[in-house]
Parts: C-alpha cells; sequence; structure tokens
C-alpha cells in the first residue's frame, strides 16, 4: 500500500514573508493563504510546524513588538493607510469635502509614514548634519549622517595617598 508523498515545504523566502505578514496584522491568515495559494491544512501540517518558519516568525513578532519599532509601526502602518485611502483621498477632492481638508490628511499619512521631504532649512545651521558626495564617473556615493550627542564619562577623583614611609 502506497503513502500518499508528503507535501513539500515552502522555499524559505516564501516562509519569511509569511512570517513577516503575521505579526504585523497586515494581511489575516485567510488573506496570507488566498495570496499564497494554501489552504489551512497545509498551514498547519507543513508551514506552521518549519523549524525555520518558526525562527523567523519569533524574530519578526519580537522586532515588530519590541519598545524602539514604535516608530517604525506607526511607519508601517500610515503607509499602509495612505496606500488604502489615497484614491477615496483623490476622489474626495472633488466632492464633499475641503481640499485643504484632503491634503492635510495626505500630508499626515506621507509624514507618518517617512515619506514626507525634508523641511528646508530644517538642519541648516544646526552644526548636527553632515553630507558627502563623492562623484567618481558613473558611480555616486552619498553619505548622510547626524552627530551622534557625546558621551561624557564621570570620573571620580581620588585625594592624593600618603606614601608610606614618609612623615
Amino acid at each position: 500500500m502506497d503513502e500518499a508523498p508528503k507535501p513539500q515545504a515552502p522555499a524559505p523566502a516564501l516562509l519569511t514573508l509569511i512570517a513577516r505578514h503575521l505579526p504585523t496584522e497586515e494581511y489575516t491568515l485567510d488573506q496570507i493563504m488566498e495570496r499564497y495559494k494554501f489552504d489551512q491544512d497545509y498551514y498547519d501540517t507543513v508551514v506552521e510546524p518549519n523549524p525555520y518558519f518558526q525562527r523567523v516568525l519569533e524574530e519578526y513578532t519580537k522586532e515588530w513588538h519590541s519598545l524602539g519599532s514604535t516608530p517604525k509601526r506607526i511607519a508601517f502602518m500610515a503607509a499602509a493607510a495612505l496606500e488604502e485611502k489615497l484614491p477615496e483621498l483623490a476622489v474626495r477632492m472633488d466632492q464633499r469635502s475641503n481640499l485643504s481638508d484632503v491634503v492635510a490628511v495626505g500630508k499626515l499619512f506621507k509624514e507618518l509614514a517617512g515619506i514626507a521631504p525634508p523641511v528646508a532649512g530644517a538642519a541648516a545651521g544646526s552644526g548636527q548634519n553632515f553630507t558627502i558626495n563623492i562623484d567618481l564617473g558613473q558611480h555616486r556615493v552619498n553619505l548622510e549622517t547626524k552627530a551622534v550627542p557625546e558621551i561624557v564619562e564621570e570620573k571620580l577623583i581620588e585625594p592624593p595617598r600618603e606614601k608610606p614611609g614618609v612623615d
């Protein structure tokens, strides 16, 4: 009696994509399964128990929920909201909302998503940023950086010790 062949595990790249979508709740599991063409049984028996998938999912979940990722989560959610609502905002520009209100919402989403251009002159004269541009003909190298606050170490000053045997 022949056994049914075991389903083949997806490529690591696909496991990584699935693991990235789950913690962000960008898509439901049903939407992910529909998008990548697999069913609940395949997820339960092949994807979910896969050790590589488990490690990647754990790391993405830690990263997504870490305290330092709050700005990333806000930017991600704002970008997703902008992408989702941009067509509606475009239609509403000609309909029932004041143009200034629609533009203000669009600007807010754009700024929260981190895709707003820098404000002109914002860093001018601050001495906190610098840019290096290197033109090598067909190749260009641009380096932009911000100054890191200097960490000052406090040193304890000990009183001078008396030399032994000296009166």
